[in-house]
This record gives C-alpha cells, sequence and structure tokens, in this order.
C-alpha cells in the first residue's frame, strides 16, 4: 500500500530561488513526516526527533530568509519578520507541550501547520521574489 501524502510541494509554491525552494520543500516534507509518524502511531521518540527536525530547520531557514531580506532592503521586513516570530512561538509553545505530555500532534497541529506554511509561500514570501532576485 502506498503512502498517502498530507502536504504536497507544488510548483506554484516556488519563489524561483533554489535555496529558498529547497528550504521550502525540507519543511513541507518534515511537517509530512510528522502527519505520517503521528498516523502511523510511531512510538514518541520518533515524533520528538520529527518536532525537533521542524523547530530547528523552520529556525534555521527563518534566518536565511530574514538575512536576504535585509541585505535587499526588503520594505515590509518588519511585517515578514513579525510573522516568522509568530510561528517561532507557536513551535516553541507544540515543543514544550509535547514535552510536558500536555499536548500531543493532534490533526489540528498539523492543520495548522500546513496552513500556516502554504499560505505564508503563497502569500508573503512570493512578495519577496523581485527584491532578491534584483539584489
Amino acid at each position: 500500500m502506498s503512502k498517502m501524502q498530507y502536504v504536497i510541494w507544488k510548483d506554484e509554491y516556488s519563489v524561483g530561488i533554489p535555496e529558498l525552494d529547497a528550504q521550502h520543500k525540507k519543511i513541507l516534507k518534515v511537517i509530512d513526516n510528522l502527519y505520517t509518524a503521528t498516523r502511523g502511531k510511531e512510538n514518541s521518540s520518533v515524533i520528538w526527533e520529527s518536532l525537533l527536525e521542524l523547530r530547528d530547520y523552520t529556525m534555521t531557514h527563518f534566518a536565511c530568509e530574514e538575512k536576504k531580506l535585509r541585505d535587499c532592503d526588503y520594505p515590509d521586513l518588519v511585517v515578514h519578520v513579525n510573522a516568522h516570530d509568530l510561528l517561532r512561538g507557536k513551535t516553541e509553545e507544540f515543543v514544550g507541550m509535547y514535552r510536558l505530555g500536555t499536548g500531543g500532534l493532534s490533526f489540528d497541529l498539523l492543520d495548522f501547520l500546513k496552513k500556516w506554511w502554504t499560505q505564508h509561500i503563497l502569500r508573503m514570501d512570493q512578495n519577496y521574489v523581485s527584491c532578491i532576485l534584483q539584489h
């Protein structure tokens, strides 16, 4: 039986910057892996490792993307960083709740992550493309 993907990369997500596209693809893949681990009733250590990977890679990606935006004097940098800060906080909250055993990885959480990332890429990240490419 083949695995059904929860979140799939679509060409419309591409920002045309290979480094950032690769990072976005990896983040969506980690979310997909979290979904698979949760639905497959994997042991908690597999889920924990995937959750930490998502947190750590999200921070790495945001730092890279924000540097590119600063380097090109992106006019909406503050708004973009604020959006990232909200997800940084939420991600730390998810990790903390899972670590304490007060929150599992519910479908609502996975759905939130999937929607946040796909909408952020489509709505916010697409707006910086010309700035970075012109720099």
